[in-house]
């Protein structure tokens, strides 16, 4: 009978706790890339995905000859049912080498490295720092341009003696959270 009251307290416990991670402040937050005209009023951007490798974009861009900028983005979407701020966001280089053990892989998953990181923040297009969303609004963009990657990415890809790098965006919230996006470009 004990071990029954001990399982049924456990869930409990579980449910409780993740009731409250889910009440508060929520975003989901999505790493983009596409391009502006000079003006910066038309905007066309598409997720980051595993394969885009922007010094390819880039190349494509410009043979393509067209008029406009290319542009790195960052997504905001507030999924949570209470408001949430966003104070600034940035650029971070990501290991994307995994530790060399058994369990690397899922150690890299868990606890992903960031290795150098470019506060973007007031220097992106969007609505200014901090922004609060309330519970229900839309998602916001900030918009950097995409010639910016690769002057950050330079030096790292340098001193380690790479190729690319993967770079990854996050946003820290007013609560002292970050969220870091999921997809990745190579730079």
């Amino acid at each position: 009978m004990s071990v029954i009251a001990l399982i049924l307290s456990a869930l409990s416990l579980g449910w409780q706790a993740a009731s409250y991670a889910m009440t508060g402040g929520r975003v989901n937050v999505e790493l983009r890339v596409g391009e502006t005209d000079q003006t910066g009023s038309n905007l066309v951007t598409t997720p980051a995905g595993p394969d885009l490798n922007a010094a390819d974009w880039l190349q494509t861009y410009a043979n393509e000859g067209r008029s406009g900028r290319p542009v790195i983005a960052v997504r905001v979407h507030p999924k949570g049912r209470m408001p949430v701020t966003v104070e600034r966001w940035s650029l971070v280089i990501m290991q994307d080498n995994p530790p060399q053990t058994l369990f690397g892989p899922l150690l890299l998953l868990l606890m992903p490295r960031e290795l150098s990181e470019l506060d973007i923040g007031h220097g992106s297009h969007g609505p200014p720092f901090p922004h609060r969303f309330e519970a229900g609004s839309h998602s916001e963009m900030w918009v950097v341009d995409g010639e910016l990657a690769s002057w950050f990415v330079a030096p790292e890809k340098e001193r380690l003696d790479r190729r690319w790098l993967p770079i990854a965006a996050k946003v820290e919230l007013g609560d002292g959270r970050t969220v870091r996006t999921r997809q990745r470009l190579r730079v």
